[in-house]
């Protein structure tokens, strides 16, 4: 089940950037509130990767002072190098390494998503500038968005 709300999220994704040219109002008005929706993922992602990175940090750091002291204890002293080896081979360490690389990659593709519908804005804000150009150099529209105009105003 939790695969199929991956496929689910990951069609919304492809769908939040994919540009429909013949619904552009459409695209218009979806824009702002995906934008909102995947800004907000990115900050849960940060938030739950930064959550990770300390996880993992405090792991390391309680094995490196353990190591430590049980170089302390012992008649043969291993060297810095040999407690920082000690202390990245840990299975504890190794492990919440591991989840603060899975949740940063997580971070890094919502990231991705959010640059895509950026590029996505901009875009439709190019497509939108140049289909005023066209427009306004169509005789025929011009008049139409002239009367229209006028008669949006209330006017002659």
């Amino acid at each position: 089940m939790e695969n199929q709300g991956r496929l689910d999220l990951e069609d919304f994704a492809a769908e939040s950037v994919d540009i429909d040219a013949l619904d552009l109002n459409r695209e218009y008005c979806e824009l702002p509130p995906r934008l909102a929706y995947w800004n907000a993922q990115l900050a849960d992602a940060t938030r739950v990767s930064m959550v990770a990175k300390a996880e993992w940090e405090a792991e390391r750091a309680r094995r490196l002072l353990e190591a430590r002291e049980d170089a302390r204890s012992e008649k043969s002293k291993p060297t810095v190098d040999e407690i920082n080896a000690a202390v990245m081979l840990d299975e504890d360490v190794s492990d919440a390494h591991a989840v603060y690389i899975e949740k940063e990659a997580d971070r890094l593709r919502v990231k991705g998503i959010v640059d895509a519908i950026i590029c996505k804005r901009d875009m439709l804000q190019s497509l939108g500038a140049k289909l005023r150009i066209e427009m306004a150099a169509d005789p025929v529209l011009r008049e139409q968005m002239a009367g229209r105009s006028a008669l949006d105003f209330g006017g002659d």
